[in-house]
């Protein structure tokens, strides 16, 4: 980590107590190598070869292509001539298994979350569950709106399986009656005793077979959930949801679950640009739909987020020009945490079509300096069966070369 007491670290002192000829690989932060001091420490030889990742004033020549530009910054032209530094313009952030491993460890904080909060909020078997939930070390979430769902799903059916039982308890107790009351020889024959006896035996077996099947729905339903638990099962089920339930509302806790997944997204320089806007009033809803094409489900959500980008919070002054990709970060983040709480969401473009841009900063009253980048919708879909699409296409893949 950079601070005031740990910049330039390694400084013209350090490579004079250093071995001479030693390699030199920085991958943290650039400031904590004076530049000055390692260049002439690689020209005398006290430097033999320096790998870096980093570098101190990287921000104004990193990040983008700026191979048709002419560097004004004369160390680091110096230092990228040389034939014994390698300078990668701090790619190893850019990694496919970098990146990976953020999106995996923000999905398992989720994973971990909701099922904690299951053992908190549901009982009977579901606690059985929850106890085997694994402790996560971050951000700590409402109980979610999985857990609340399936201790419905548990409750309708456990009510039901009482109700099956009292009445096959009382079809049973009436055929022990009639079949041991004493019978009349004249009115009921032989015949019609062992029909009565078979029309029971059917209607005892049909009431068991009945019992058998609740008690296996109300168990089997503790050991499955209707939307995925791990992290890779998330980004697999996750699908884009254009019809909700109207009948059911997206509580304020499961909002914030969203929102704090959101701000667990990577972000360029940590300057953290986004801003989001939680929308639940209907006639909003229903300005925002009409402001965007291809957004008519806006209006019948049951909240709405609008992600916006800071396009001024930059380094020293300069304008922002990783809002998009950090503000796309955090909505991709928010629509798998979605997926893990049984929600539906669909991303609808906002920014670049300058029409809408326009529209949405009118409804919402959003400052000039912020982008809306799009709007989120949100509720529990009209269609839980719903399924994915696959879109693994391994033709797509490119190994060493394009």
């Amino acid at each position: 980590m950079l601070l005031p007491e740990t910049k330039h670290l390694i400084n013209a002192d350090t490579f004079a107590k250093a071995k001479r000829g030693f390699t030199l690989i920085n991958t943290s932060r650039g400031g904590l190598v004076d530049s000055e001091a390692l260049l002439s420490a690689l020209r005398d030889g006290t430097v033999g070869a320096a790998g870096l990742d980093v570098y101190e004033e990287e921000s104004e020549w990193f990040y983008e292509d700026r191979s048709d530009v002419t560097r004004q910054n004369k160390t680091l032209s110096l230092l990228v001539s040389l034939p014994n530094v390698i300078v990668t313009s701090h790619q190893a952030f850019l990694t496919h298994e970098a990146l990976a491993n953020i999106a995996t460890t923000t999905l398992k904080n989720l994973d971990d979350y909701t099922l904690r909060a299951r053992r908190s909020k549901t009982k009977s078997a579901t606690a059985a569950l929850a106890r085997a939930a694994r402790r996560a070390a971050t951000v700590r979430v409402a109980p979610t709106a999985v857990a609340i769902e399936l201790e419905r799903k548990l409750t309708m059916n456990a009510i039901i399986a009482l109700i099956l039982s009292a009445t096959g308890f009382a079809v049973l107790f009436a055929a022990i009656w009639i079949l041991h009351r004493p019978l009349d020889v004249h009115s009921c024959p032989k015949a019609g005793v062992r029909f009565t006896h078979r029309v029971l035996e059917w209607i005892l077996t049909a009431w068991a077979f009945v019992l058998f099947w609740q008690v296996y729905c109300l168990f089997s339903s503790t050991q499955t959930a209707d939307t995925p638990s791990d992290a890779l099962s998330v980004i697999a089920q996750r699908t884009s949801v254009r019809r909700y339930d109207q009948t059911r509302n997206v509580s304020d806790e499961a909002v914030e679950t969203l929102l704090r997944a959101a701000m667990s997204a990577p972000t360029a320089l940590n300057l953290q640009p986004w801003e989001f806007v939680a929308v639940r009033d209907k006639n909003t809803l229903a300005a925002l739909a009409g402001a965007n094409r291809f957004g008519a489900m806006i209006a019948q959500a049951s909240v709405a987020i609008v992600v916006c980008g800071d396009t001024i919070q930059g380094v020293k002054g300069t304008p922002n020009k990783w809002w998009m990709l950090d503000c796309s970060a955090a909505t991709e983040n928010m629509l798998l945490a979605a997926t893990a709480q049984g929600l539906g969401a669909v991303w609808t473009a906002v920014y670049p079509h300058e029409d809408r841009v326009a529209a949405v900063r009118r409804i919402l009253a959003i400052p000039e300096r912020y982008m809306p980048l799009c709007v989120v919708p949100i509720g529990y879909p009209a269609d839980p069966s719903a399924k994915p699409k696959d879109k693994w296409k391994p033709e797509r893949i490119h190994k060493e070369k394009f």
